[in-house]
């Protein structure tokens, strides 16, 4: 083998190596970008989850609203039954809109927990997606600090 041959063969090796190492590299990328599309469908499902329990906690805001006034009109008529001369039908009236008004305030009851509840997770929610966008920020910046190293030829 001639001088030649034997630069020639020692260039393709490089060559071959540093293809090998690009393939690898390239396929560490392909890992990274699954990786992070995988952690941005979590993101959005998590957004999703978080804009459906917002919109609950409206919901049930806007029922206990209704069942606030409504109780606050059975509190009126059973106070104005109170000071009127009871017949038969208005004893009956009055205990029928005292267990309505029971039961309205065991459905509000039951509201305001729930509504609590729902608060509750929706606050873990946005702390875990405040968490999640900012791994997804780190990572990005890592992938611009990678991508750069690469274009000076760093890596």
């Amino acid at each position: 083998m001639n001088p030649d041959q034997i630069d020639l063969l020692t260039s393709f090796r490089q060559l071959m190596a540093a293809n090998k190492s690009q393939q690898e590299r390239l396929e560490e990328f392909a890992s990274i970008i699954g990786n992070r599309d995988k952690e941005i469908g979590m993101l959005q499902s998590m957004l999703s989850e978080a804009s459906e329990n917002r919109s609950k906690q409206d919901n049930q805001l806007m029922e206990l609203a209704n069942l606030q006034k409504y109780m606050s009109g059975l509190r009126q008529q059973v106070a104005g039954t109170e000071f009127a001369q009871p017949t038969k039908q208005q004893v009956g009236d009055t205990v029928s809109l005292a267990q309505e008004l029971e039961r309205v305030q065991q459905a509000y009851t039951k509201a305001q927990s729930q509504l609590s509840e729902l608060e509750f997770r929706l606050q873990e929610l946005t702390s875990k997606n405040l968490l999640l966008q900012q791994q997804v920020s780190r990572m990005a910046a890592l992938e611009s600090m990678l991508a750069a190293l690469e274009k000076e030829g760093k890596l």
